[in-house]
C-alpha cells in the first residue's frame, strides 16, 4: 500500500525573484502548466468552472482549457470523487476538488476504501494517479461544517499522500509534484494562506514563485526559519503565525527555529 514518505527536513528556500504571486495564483499556475504539458490532466468539482473555485483555486482554467477539461459537477461528492477514481484507474490524471474538507463524510467510502486501496488490492498492478484538492480552516466566520482542518485525519489513513502548503512557492511545487505522482494525493490548502482579498490581510501569502515548472518533494519538511533556542514544528497557516511570533521574540534575543511539515 502506498504511504507518505518518511519525513525529513530541507532548508532549501525559494530563489530570490522579483516575480511574486499569491498562493492561489501560484497553485493555479502549477495546475495550468501541468494541463498544458499532459492532456490526460483535467479538473472537476463544484463551482470550479465559470466561478473559478470559491477560493480562487481554478481561476481562468475554464477559459484556457474549455469544458472538456474543467468540469462543473452536481452537488454529489460521492459521485464526482468516484468518477475521478474511475478516470485515474483508466489512465487519466484527474484533479478533483472537494469544496470543503468537512464534506469528506459523505464520500469517505470512495476515498478510503477505493482511492486509497485499489493499488494495494490489485497487487500493485493498478495505479490511481489522482489529486484531491480541498479547502481547510476558517478565518471568516463560516459554519462548523465549513471550517475544520482534518489533515491529521487523512495523514493517519494508509494509501494516500497528504500535503499542506503554507507559501506560494510550495503551493505551486507541491501541486505539480502531486499531479505527477502515480499515487493518490490529498492537497489541503488553508483559506488563510491563499491571499484572497476578502479575507484578513496576510503579508506572507504573497511571495516569490519561479515561472518555470518545478516540484517540491512530497514527504520533506522545510526549515523556514533557523534558530538556536527553540523549535516550533507546525503546518500551513500556523507556519505564518509561528514566524510572526519568532520575529517578535527575536527582539528579546530569543532565536526560534520554525519547521514547516508541508
Amino acid at each position: 500500500m502506498t504511504i507518505t514518505e518518511t519525513p525529513s527536513t530541507t532548508s532549501s528556500a525559494p530563489p530570490a525573484s522579483g516575480r511574486r504571486l499569491t498562493t492561489a495564483k501560484a497553485m493555479v499556475e502549477g495546475i495550468a502548466q501541468e494541463m498544458d504539458r499532459d492532456p490526460s490532466v483535467f479538473y472537476l468539482g463544484e463551482d470550479v468552472g465559470a466561478y473559478g473555485g470559491i477560493f480562487s483555486s481554478t481561476t481562468g482554467l475554464l477559459d484556457r482549457f474549455g469544458r472538456d477539461r474543467v468540469l462543473d459537477t452536481p452537488i454529489s461528492e460521492t459521485a464526482f470523487i468516484g468518477l475521478a477514481i474511475g478516470a485515474a484507474v483508466e489512465g487519466l490524471r484527474p484533479i478533483v476538488e472537494l469544496m470543503f474538507v468537512d464534506f469528506f463524510g459523505v464520500c469517505m467510502d470512495q476515498m478510503y476504501n477505493h482511492m486509497a486501496k485499489i493499488h494495494y488490492e490489485s497487487g500493485g498492478n493498478v495505479r490511481v494517479p489522482m489529486v484531491v484538492t480541498t479547502a481547510v480552516g476558517g478565518g471568516y466566520s463560516d459554519g462548523a461544517q465549513h471550517s475544520q482542518c482534518l489533515w491529521a485525519t487523512f495523514a493517519h489513513l494508509p494509501g494516500m499522500k497528504v500535503v499542506a502548503p503554507s507559501s506560494p512557492f510550495d503551493a505551486k511545487g507541491l501541486i505539480t509534484a502531486a499531479i505527477r505522482d502515480d499515487n493518490p494525493v490529498v492537497y489541503m490548502f488553508h483559506k488563510g494562506v491563499m491571499g484572497l482579498p476578502w479575507m484578513a490581510k496576510n503579508p506572507r501569502t504573497t511571495g516569490p514563485v519561479p515561472e518555470e515548472p518545478y516540484e517540491v518533494s512530497i514527504g520533506k519538511a522545510a526549515v523556514v526559519r533557523e534558530g538556536r533556542d527553540a523549535t516550533v514544528v507546525t503546518v500551513s497557516l500556523s507556519v505564518h503565525h509561528a514566524l510572526d511570533v519568532a520575529d517578535e521574540l527575536a527582539g528579546n534575543d530569543i532565536d526560534v527555529e520554525v519547521v514547516d511539515l508541508r
